[in-house]
């Protein structure tokens, strides 16, 4: 057996869980394993689940495990379930190493490689289920198409089909590196009760005496799938306490940073002069009390959400206004995950415009994407 034929790689979060899975690829990889495993039946490459006991070279017990057969484009393939500490890992892959299959990051494509880390560190069912998507081979059938279009000279089409991807890159670096929330105002104005109905829970502490909140604190958050770090500040107010004003530099400080932030105003009180900065989302709280002054808010905040911290009105359409085109997002579609390959679309776009179609043809299939089809 060639010590360049087998591999493997963790595809779970390293030393987190309570689980960790190992896949190894090669061929007849199962038959490898076999001596090693102490099961009541015999490995066999199918789509069967076996659980046993798991040793090392020397006959020492490794961990009960659990061992899945399959095939992985064509090429057979085991998943071997443990107990997730470090330990136990590293001691199944010294094992594998033993019989000469490597431990290697190099199982998948690039873009394969991307999304199965950001999968299984995903920090909301939505973006689970966008990068499962671009694991299951998306990219694949829709540069099939654009290869078709430019092989039958439709070349708008094609660069109309590469420009819809351009946006992805985007949203890739919105679920990854989920961006900062600050909810700003006034004291008793209903930040944290905002905060709590985004989170889902009581994680806030809620008082109607104005100043209850003097530090910030932060918290991940989804809206509408996607991930934010969401802080609740001081209140804004004159205040003699020397904490609470230790709080209110604090917010300002925050304000300045470049964050998103959401301006929470109580309008079931007479409108007052406040000094909202202009990147600022202004809700327009406590509406579910049919304040009589809100057309008059209304008419001071054009753009403002009309919202009801407290029953969770309109909740979802900050999501709508904090991230451009939700409406439109579908989780099949092709994302792009990297700057090159950002890159690499935005050349082959060139090129198509040139009417340089081999150039074109040769970039996509380039390593950037390692996608299973040939020119020919």
């Amino acid at each position: 057996m060639s010590v360049y034929e087998n591999k493997a790689t963790l595809i779970t979060p390293y030393g987190q869980g309570g689980v960790a899975v190992i896949l190894g690829l090669g061929k007849n990889i199962n038959e490898a394993i076999q001596p090693f495993f102490s099961t009541s039946k015999k490995i066999k490459p199918s789509q069967n689940i076996y659980y046993g006991t798991l040793y090392d070279d020397k006959r020492e017990i490794i961990d009960q495990v659990l061992i899945r057969c399959f095939e992985y484009k064509e090429v057979d393939a085991i998943e071997i379930c443990c107990h997730g500490g470090i330990a136990i890992t590293e001691a199944i892959f010294q094992l594998l190493t033993s019989i000469d299959i490597l431990r290697s990051d190099d199982l998948f494509s690039p873009s394969e490689n991307v999304a199965l880390q950001n999968f299984i560190h995903s920090k909301t069912d939505l973006v689970a289920k966008i990068f499962a998507y671009q694991l299951n081979g998306i990219w694949n059938s829709y540069i099939q198409e654009i290869v078709t279009h430019i092989n039958q000279d439709n070349f708008t089409q094609a660069i109309t089909l590469l420009e819809s991807t351009l946006e992805s890159f985007t949203i890739f670096n919105m679920i990854t590196d989920p961006q900062s929330i600050v909810i700003a105002g006034k004291p008793n104005s209903g930040k944290s009760t905002l905060m709590n109905q985004l989170v889902g829970r009581e994680r806030v502490i809620v008082d109607s005496t104005p100043g209850t909140t003097r530090d910030a604190i932060k918290v991940l958050v989804s809206l509408s799938g996607f991930p934010f770090y969401i802080y609740d500040t001081a209140g804004i107010r004159d205040s003699d306490n020397v904490v609470e004003r230790m709080g209110i530099e604090k917010t300002f400080s925050m304000l300045d940073s470049g964050r998103h932030i959401l301006w929470v105003i109580d309008s079931s009180l007479p409108p007052v002069e406040e000094e909202i900065p202009e990147n600022a989302l202004v809700l327009l709280n406590k509406v579910d009390l049919q304040p009589r002054f809100i057309e008059e808010y209304k008419r001071l905040y054009r753009n403002a959400i009309c919202i009801s911290a407290k029953k969770g009105l309109a909740i979802e359409e900050i999501a709508r206004r904090l991230v451009p085109g939700l409406d439109k997002l579908q989780q099949s579609f092709p994302m792009i995950m990297s700057e090159d390959q950002y890159n690499v679309i935005v050349e082959v776009i060139r090129l198509l415009e040139e009417r340089d179609t081999k150039k074109a043809l040769l970039l996509l299939a380039g390593t950037c994407f390692y996608f299973s089809w040939s020119l020919e």
